[in-house]
């Protein structure tokens, strides 16, 4: 058993990924302070994953159906993701999770529905099964290191005078206190930001990664929506000393999830290496005293609340974040050129604008989710403008990113687009990947 010293390492968001990452610490005698907006089992995005993909037999053969429908992931990433899943696949079963046997009680694979391949182990509602059954080990098991804050919601991540994070702000979304919490290591499980797309979506809002992202973190591949997400090593680093990012967050697995059935692969997958590699950070990092980090950070939430709430212009947020939504669905789903580019920009610096004049109509300090969706809002709207100027900079055709100017897709940006926020401006830079597919091959698999 692994001793540890008294700080925990937080896990923000609930989901497969936080929930997987929150295990395995807590099973190597870690402890673990888990950030959720919600009670456990209330995230949503699981709902629909009805297959899971596992090759037991030949591992190679998952490796290689994932290559041909996948676009901008690593060769390593997809050989490890299909390496792991066999064993992820008994640890499923014996979480007591049902999938589909054959008449001898065997698991019985189905083919894909891309291909010809026996793949996808199904199972009746099989990501919320795997969300539960999760959420049971943890409920149903004496963790004595463990510390669940719900309904309290991630604000910014603490750093040092040496730039090393030490710590986050959360706020009680009931009373609206603002508090630190001190760690070295902190995971971000808090999904991806379809919330700009859909005013429905309360999960994957996308409001902590535009907060990380104003804060240092790279954005990885923006402009493929879905699919983009915080940049991440193959380990789960992201570009801020001591925070990894798993799951939906990240970009590292999303051209991997192309494939059906490899999405919750990919969740526990990341969760669990992603737990393996900040426990290593943990063990090796020790952070002093930082109450007067810690001081200052909560204070500035706080200023920055309080000027929020003292704002008194003639504009509504939902009436932007409507307007936002429906311009950004507009921009995702047609063929661009570099003049939709420029105009889609126009729009957002529009609402970008009105948001400075807006007004906060619930002054109350208990349960105000108006000015919880007021703060979020302006870290979406950054995001907003993030995705449309790389939209504009990839000028290529590839996948859901597609260019009425550009059609064909180019090898020379088989590339893994990187932004940087830095004093308010926006910086892009190119990584290449470690594989290029051959487009024919994956178009006739």
């Amino acid at each position: 058993m692994i001793e540890t010293k008294q700080k925990p390492v937080v896990v923000i968001g609930a989901g497969i990924a936080g929930l997987t990452a929150c295990l395995r610490l807590l099973e190597k005698n870690v402890p673990v302070t888990l950030v959720s907006d919600q009670n456990l089992g209330q995230n949503l995005m699981a709902d629909c994953q009805l297959s899971f993909n596992a090759s037991p037999d030949d591992v190679q053969k998952h490796v290689e159906v994932t290559q041909n429908y996948s676009d901008l992931v690593s060769a390593g990433s997809i050989e490890s993701l299909s390496k792991m899943a066999p064993d992820l696949l008994i640890v499923l079963q014996r979480l007591g999770v049902n999938f589909d046997l054959s008449e001898e009680g065997h698991l019985k694979p189905g083919r894909l529905s891309v291909s010809n391949h026996s793949l996808a182990f199904s199972g009746n509602n099989l990501g919320r099964q795997i969300t539960w059954a999760l959420i049971d080990q943890i409920k149903h098991r004496d963790w004595s290191n463990l510390q669940h804050l719900h309904h309290h919601s991630f604000l910014s991540v603490i750093k040092n005078s040496e730039n090393q994070t030490c710590g986050i702000t959360v706020q009680d979304l009931h009373s609206m206190d603002i508090f630190p919490v001190s760690s070295s290591t902190v995971i971000m499980a808090t999904g991806n930001y379809d919330g700009l797309f859909d005013l429905d979506l309360r999960n994957n809002n996308g409001f902590a990664i535009g907060q990380l992202f104003k804060q240092g973190a790279y954005l990885a591949n923006p402009e493929f929506y879905g699919n983009g997400g915080l940049w991440a090593d193959s380990n789960g680093h992201s570009s801020i000393d001591g925070v990894f990012a798993a799951g939906d967050c990240t970009h590292l697995y999303k051209g991997a999830q192309e494939l059906p059935g490899n999405e919750l692969v990919a969740r526990l997958y990341s969760g669990f290496i992603t737990a393996d590699e900040a426990l290593n950070h943990y063990l090796v990092t020790d952070i002093k005293d930082n109450q007067l980090c810690e001081e200052e950070a909560v204070e500035e939430q706080n200023t920055d609340q309080n000027e929020m709430f003292d704002l008194s212009g003639p504009e509504n947020i939902y009436s932007i974040h409507e307007s936002l939504v429906s311009y950004m669905k507009e921009f995702k789903y047609k063929s661009k050129s570099e003049l939709d580019c420029h105009q889609a920009l126009e729009k957002i610096d529009d609402l970008i604008e009105r948001f400075q004049r807006i007004t906060i109509s619930d002054k109350s300090i208990w349960c105000n989710q108006e000015i919880v969706k007021a703060r979020g809002l302006d870290n979406l709207l950054i995001i907003a403008r993030v995705i449309i100027e790389a939209c504009s900079l990839r000028k290529e055709s590839r996948g859901v990113h597609q260019r009425s100017d550009f059609v064909e897709t180019s090898d020379t940006f088989f590339k893994t687009t990187k932004v940087l926020y830095n004093q308010g401006e926006l910086k892009f830079y190119y990584e290449e990947i470690d594989q290029i597919q051959n487009k024919e091959t994956r178009e006739s698999a």
